[in-house]
């Protein structure tokens, strides 16, 4: 199966999860980049606050066309119980290219289903796979033991 793994990042805890990830799967990789700054104390704010108002952003698209791949695994960092604007907009813009979908959060807790089920609904596809990662996993690297089984169920 041909996938793209696509993914937002603030602090490099999702970009580490997405690179294991798409290693894995032997995916490509791609970023979404958010054209406001989101710096310092005040950018954190702005962003749950955004995040929980299911802001639409203006961003920078990758130059992947999601629709020559097989499954787009969709990876997002957890911002007041949401996922972040710019992966919002990522996928309202694109989800009628997706053949099939895989979701991965990286947050301060596990946030389960209900968190994904919002994607989903954004997205109008149910997930072949789903997983969370504790930011706190990610940065002592015990996360990568989650990785395996995630990739399995895309192969």
């Amino acid at each position: 199966m041909k996938c793209l793994v696509i993914f937002y990042s603030r602090t490099g805890c999702t970009r580490k999860a997405a690179k294991s990830i798409a290693a894995s799967l032997k995916a490509d990789l791609a970023e979404v980049f958010e054209k406001k700054k989101r710096h310092g104390v005040l950018g954190f704010v702005f962003a749950g606050r955004d995040a929980m108002k299911k802001a639409l952003v203006e961003i920078i698209e990758p130059r992947h066309e999601p629709d020559s791949y097989d499954c787009v695994v969709v990876g997002t960092p957890v911002w007041a119980g949401s996922m972040v604007p710019a992966i919002r907009t990522y996928i309202e813009k694109n989800s009628s290219r997706f053949k099939s979908v895989a979701f991965f959060a990286c947050g301060s807790s596990e946030q389960g289903q209900s968190f994904f089920q919002e994607m989903s609904k954004v997205s109008g596809k149910e997930p072949v796979a789903t997983v969370c990662f504790r930011d706190k996993e990610v940065k002592d690297d015990s996360f990568e033991s989650k990785v395996p089984g995630f990739a399995a169920k895309l192969e």
